[in-house]
């Protein structure tokens, strides 16, 4: 069962298209089972971006925004939450910023002119130290401000351009340093007020599925085909994490709980926990026949909620481990919006 909450908005901004807003809600499940995205907001709300639509989840109801609300298009394919709690979208066509304060969404999209994006198909999205916000694309990276974009497009041939620009993940190092992790082109450091990039060669890996920081002020990365690492600013160094486990597994997230634990997802082969004190690992696969072992094998992105709890994008729904008993609980696909 669902209802409807249309609100309607004309707004103008540089490269923003208008748009027509529409929520609806439901009590008895996600959109759709495959779950791509996941990021838990500060007001306890859990977005979650799917296969057809993005869901938002307050303990008890979902409500929906897709592209009969106004979004660029139905695929979700990044989130992230701004400090005034805006919701930034990726798409397989477009970005998509939902205003908090007044339920607006502005569109953006590519086009020929030079404030636009660079590539319609978003990978990832970074909120930088200054609020601006930094833009993955399968071509492109791109930064914007309230502006408009600026573009990055490789340029091989050229010294310290940008070399592969197939992004795949961002993170800031400092306010002067952006990290950014390719597809078949390891990663890359920018110098953000010159403009200057540089290829680094101290980690093997070519593709770059995740980036985040650490709580010691390191940056956890995961790759696809060789493994975790853990890259420390201060003295410019790179520590493979338990080599002879995680480059079994092909990487696909990764992220630390305020209890010393890293969970990392993979491609195929379930939910990993790593207690980083004991050294402890643990593989979670799914189980046909045990409810509370994880939804799929298959994990597309993790968060944590102020709680401490781990969220988990799977291809089979969306799955929580509480924070102690490492219980999964499970959030599926509505039985009355199945597709």
């Amino acid at each position: 069962m669902f209802r409807y909450l249309v609100v309607v908005g004309i707004l103008a901004s540089l490269s923003a298209q208008n748009y027509l807003i529409k929520f609806s809600r439901y009590r008895d499940g996600l959109s759709h089972a495959n779950v791509t995205t996941v990021r838990s907001a500060e007001n306890g709300l859990i977005w979650i971006g799917t296969e057809s639509s993005l869901n938002q989840f307050d303990s008890k109801d979902y409500y929906r925004i897709g592209l009969e609300a106004g979004l660029t298009d139905d695929y979700i394919s990044a989130l992230a939450i701004d400090d005034n709690g805006n919701i930034w979208i990726g798409t397989h066509n477009g970005l998509n910023l939902h205003q908090r304060n007044n339920h607006h969404i502005l569109k953006y999209l590519s086009s020929d002119n030079a404030n636009s994006l660079t590539n319609n198909s978003i990978q990832t999205i970074y909120i930088a130290l200054d609020g601006s916000a930094w833009i993955g694309t399968e071509r492109g990276l791109n930064h914007w401000t309230n502006d408009g974009f600026e573009r990055f497009i490789a340029k091989p041939d050229l010294g310290f351009t940008l070399r592969n620009d197939d992004i795949l993940s961002l993170i800031q190092i400092d306010s002067n340093t952006l990290l950014i992790g390719t597809n078949g082109g390891g990663l890359e450091l920018m110098d953000i007020k010159n403009y200057r990039f540089h290829r680094i060669s101290g980690i093997s890996a070519k593709k770059i599925t995740d980036l985040e920081a650490s709580r010691d002020g390191g940056i956890w990365i995961s790759s696809a085909e060789n493994g975790l690492f853990h890259y420390s600013p201060k003295s410019d160094s790179f520590q493979a994490i338990k080599d002879n486990v995680f480059k079994s597994y092909r990487l696909t997230s990764v992220t630390e709980d305020e209890f010393g634990y890293l969970w990392v997802g993979t491609e195929f082969s379930g939910l990993v926990s790593y207690h980083k004190q004991s050294g402890k690992i643990k593989n979670y696969q799914f189980q046909a026949d045990n409810l509370n072992s994880i939804s799929s094998n298959e994990i597309h992105d993790i968060t944590t909620d102020p709680a401490g709890n781990v969220w988990i994008a799977t291809s089979n729904g969306l799955s929580k481990i509480h924070r102690k008993e490492h219980l999964f609980k499970h959030y599926m696909i509505s039985h009355s919006s199945k597709s």
